[in-house]
């Protein structure tokens, strides 16, 4: 067995080590680490940049991933931050009418995205920074055959809440319910004491 190699350069444009493979037909690796039982390929930076980083550039139709991971039976890509950063973040900078989603996340037989906080901050929080006119939706919840957005809330707040902030003029609804064959809005209460549906207004104000 060859003994490891090393590298060591000293030029910012030159690497301590290179692979290239220049096959023509199905391709193979440029560099290729495996290990039995560790990391097959371990990157350590000191400075401002990644200490793995994976570019990938095919043309348009024919790229792919700039990064891969694949688990068998664990996490195909895992992150952890200790700063102010993300543990994992996706960005995606495409052009209006080519983008696409900064982070996808798709299960075929459980949550296709899952947050857990256990601080102040919300498990999943969505913002649209989008200007007046071309705004949409800080979180969209669909389902084919059951509810677009489930809330369920164990302690003093509501399941669901919405709220409205805009000045008077341009206000909407804090939460605003719509169906085309049933109710608009539909609530139950097992309390004696509380309504099922309340409207309170401002003084002043006309209620609901």
């Amino acid at each position: 067995m060859s003994q490891p190699y090393e590298g060591d350069s000293t030029s910012p444009t030159i690497p301590g080590i290179k692979g290239t493979n220049t096959a023509t037909a199905t391709g193979g690796h440029g560099v290729f680490g495996e290990s039995q039982h560790w990391e097959g390929v371990h990157g350590v930076g000191h400075g401002q940049a990644a200490g793995v980083a994976g570019f990938n550039l095919g043309p348009q139709g024919a790229a792919a991933h700039g990064v891969y991971g694949e688990s068998q039976y664990w996490e195909g890509v895992h992150g952890i931050g200790h700063g102010q950063g993300a543990g994992v973040a996706g960005f995606n900078d495409a052009p209006d009418g080519a983008a696409q989603p900064g982070v996808w996340g798709e299960s075929q037989h459980w949550e296709g995205v899952h947050g857990v906080a256990h601080n102040k901050g919300a498990g999943v929080a969505g913002f649209n920074l989008g200007p007046q006119g071309a705004a949409a939706h800080g979180v969209w919840g669909e389902s084919q055959n059951w509810e677009g957005v489930h809330g369920i809330g164990h302690g003093q707040g509501a399941g669901v809440a919405g709220f409205n902030d805009a000045p008077q003029g341009i206000a909407q609804p804090g939460v605003w319910a719509e169906s085309q064959n049933g109710e608009g809005v539909h609530g139950v209460t097992h309390s004696s004491s509380a309504a099922a549906i309340a409207g309170i207004a401002a003084p002043g104000g006309n209620a609901g």
